[in-house]
């Protein structure tokens, strides 16, 4: 299964859950959080920031190897590649540009992780994204459906948007439906990037190698 867009959605899960956090300890009245949930308020921030700087990394060596690997399906040269390059005597000798060494360098870790394998707190984070989001939506249902209640109240020709039980489990069992369908590719997440790997070093065919990375869904935030 595609792995870019993948951890794209994992990354946006993350992002909207911190962001839900720093909101709350930034802009509720201090009185209706205890010192407890502040302390674990502050600690998820902290956890999630260090998910979301490895994703980053992991992303970004995945886009360059599917942005190595397009241009060489097309048949192209980057704009910023420079060929001009020292051999070992010191001259300057042009290099054409290779797509496999480019691919090779972001599999190598020395443009920041390798991309291999997850940790295993960002696993952790996964395999628990089907039993949040259930929790969440349940919850959220919950008081949204409340909330209208109360707004609609006596307003003539309006339904009431009391929800029942049945409403709140089945909204909490599709959002944990979804999410165990978007967190799939994890399962062959290690034995597809070694895969990639061999196919590198083989020098194998770049449409499988472009099929197990997964589309240029979208930039992301700190991305040009």
């Amino acid at each position: 299964m595609a792995k870019i867009p993948g951890l794209q959605d994992i990354n946006d899960h993350i992002s909207l859950c911190r962001y839900a956090y720093l909101r709350t300890i930034l802009y509720q009245e201090r009185g209706e959080l205890t010192p407890e949930q502040q302390s674990t308020y502050q600690f998820q921030i902290g956890h999630m920031t260090i998910l979301l700087e490895e994703l980053k990394d992991h992303l970004y060596n995945l886009r360059g190897l599917a942005t190595a690997c397009a241009h060489g399906l097309a048949g192209t040269t980057p704009d910023d590649y420079e060929p001009w390059q020292e051999d070992e005597n010191e001259n300057e000798v042009e290099v054409p540009y290779d797509a496999y060494a480019e691919m090779a360098y972001h599999l190598s870790g020395e443009s920041s992780v390798r991309p291999h394998r997850l940790s295993d707190s960002v696993l952790a984070y996964i395999e628990e994204m089907p039993l949040r989001d259930q929790v969440h939506a349940e919850g959220f249902l919950q008081f949204f459906g409340g909330e209208l209640t109360v707004l609609k109240e006596g307003v003539p020709g309006t339904d009431s948007a009391r929800y029942s039980s049945t409403d709140i489990a089945e909204a909490g069992i599709s959002a944990a439906l979804e999410a165990i369908g978007s967190t799939a590719f994890v399962l062959t997440y290690a034995d597809d990037m070694a895969r990639v790997e061999q196919l590198v070093i083989d020098r194998g065919p770049l449409e499988e190698i472009a099929a197990l990375l997964g589309p240029l869904k979208r930039k992301m935030p700190w991305e040009d």
